[in-house]
């Protein structure tokens, strides 16, 4: 008898304790495909030259950006941003709580950075100049320091 009740014990454990893992790996896959919201990671001359297949999708991208009144954009490389080539770049659509710098990784602007945002090709930034505009974007890291400044990932000129 003592057998049979140990029995029916182990089977109404065992689904309790079975939801109970469960339950708690279910969460963690919530808070893991959230976190994978981050976009796929493609280059900024895919997007720059053939924008249309990335219309809507989140993405990952790389550029050297810049963050000024009516200027927040992700160029190609540097010298595009000091000529003003503007084709070469992305317009960056910056949340509202971000448009304030004070609100940006600190001394993000004009660095090379990571940005992470969705790619809309019907938007081509302030006055239509860019390839296309890089919407709800947020500067992921920043990966280099300007010219000049130690400390900041830069070896010293000799």
């Amino acid at each position: 008898m003592k057998r049979k009740s140990h029995v029916r014990i182990q089977n109404c454990l065992l689904p309790v304790m079975f939801a109970i893992l469960f339950g708690g790996v279910s969460c963690d896959r919530s808070k893991q495909a959230s976190a994978s919201s981050i976009g796929t990671h493609v280059s900024l001359i895919q997007i720059i030259g053939n924008p249309e297949p990335f219309h809507g999708k989140r993405v990952v991208v790389a550029g050297f950006v810049v963050l000024e009144f009516e200027h927040h954009a992700l160029y190609l490389h540097r010298e595009d941003a000091d000529h003003l080539l503007m084709k070469n770049a992305l317009w960056l659509d910056l949340p509202n709580d971000a448009r304030n710098v004070a609100n940006l990784p600190t001394n993000s602007n004009r660095r090379y950075v990571i940005v992470d945002g969705i790619v809309n090709t019907r938007s081509t930034g302030h006055l239509n100049l860019f390839a296309a505009t890089i919407e709800d974007s947020q500067i992921v890291k920043v990966m280099s320091a300007p010219k000049g400044v130690l400390g900041q990932g830069e070896a010293p000129q000799r």
